[in-house]
């Protein structure tokens, strides 16, 4: 945004922007102040002689205090009346500062222009100003006695000491309550022992159950063995020692098994000429 100085000339400047446009126009500027809206001038420019550039002079007004916006409108008339607005080119609002400026002059240069007297004049004439306002006395005792009389209020103020806490009745609440809690668990009652045997003797007859069964089948091919022998005299024991062999080692794995086997007997078939095997009394029951 452009800054005007007050009482300075300003050139104000408005164009035709198609430069082929060859009629005839005429341009007038409405200045206003932007806070107020109220017109300060209305400025006719003059054409420069190519139908195109239109300008005017026109003196800034005076600042009234710490500066103020003014808005220059310009307007295109087809007419020297300006009565008529272009319907070709609409309106244009510029927005400009008037303000006073430091130039040059005004800012100091330094050097010996600068001294100690002129800082304190500067100050001086401000506080003169500032006394010449009226700085309103402030009254400070009536603070002061306030605050002695608070100061004495919580000097003499006497804060009860704290009530030592019992905590003897919660260590009581505490130690009936355990004991509830373990008089509660004697008085569950035991868990009734559970008696197994019945599952045990079970387990134990069909245990029992299937060795006779294999026992029983080793018997009963043992004795086919011997039967096949005694028919034929020539076979004798060294045939059938293998397979009995096979029997004994089959025992020796299962030590309980000797007891269910046929136990042997000293005495010879005269007609077979082999051993026979009696069985144990409790092998003769029925399978």
């Amino acid at each position: 945004m452009l800054q005007l100085h007050p009482g300075e000339k300003f050139i104000i400047v408005r164009g035709i922007e198609d430069h082929s446009d060859s009629r005839t126009y005429y341009v007038q500027a409405v200045i206003r102040n932007a806070d107020s809206d109220v017109i300060l001038k209305t400025v006719n420019l003059t054409d420069k002689g190519d139908g195109h550039r239109f300008s005017a002079e026109w003196y800034v007004p005076q600042n009234p205090g710490q500066g103020f916006y003014i808005i220059i409108t310009t307007s295109v008339y087809t007419d020297s009346g300006y009565t008529t607005k272009s319907g070709n080119y609409g309106d244009k609002y510029d927005t400009y500062l008037v303000q006073e400026r430091l130039t040059r002059m005004d800012m100091p240069m330094g050097g010996a222009d600068i001294s100690y007297k002129k800082i304190e004049a500067i100050i001086k004439k401000v506080v003169d100003e500032r006394k010449m306002q009226g700085i309103p006395k402030v009254n400070l005792e009536n603070v002061l006695n306030q605050l002695s009389r608070i100061n004495d209020f919580l000097s003499n103020l006497k804060i009860p000491a704290a009530e030592k806490f019992n905590y003897e009745k919660i260590i009581n609440v505490i130690e009936t309550f355990r004991k509830e809690v373990a008089n509660g668990f004697k008085s569950i009652p035991a868990p009734e022992k559970i008696d197994f045997s019945p599952v045990i003797k079970i387990n134990n007859e069909n245990l029992l159950n299937s060795v006779e069964q294999i026992l029983s089948a080793l018997r009963a091919f043992v004795e086919a063995v011997k039967e096949e022998t005694a028919k034929n005299a020539e076979i004798g024991d060294k045939k059938i020692k293998p397979i009995l062999d096979l029997v004994n080692k089959f025992t020796d794995k299962a030590p309980i098994l000797k007891l269910m086997m046929p136990e042997e007997e000293e005495k010879e078939d005269n007609a077979a000429k082999i051993k026979i095997k009696k069985n144990r009394p409790f092998l003769n029951r029925k399978i």
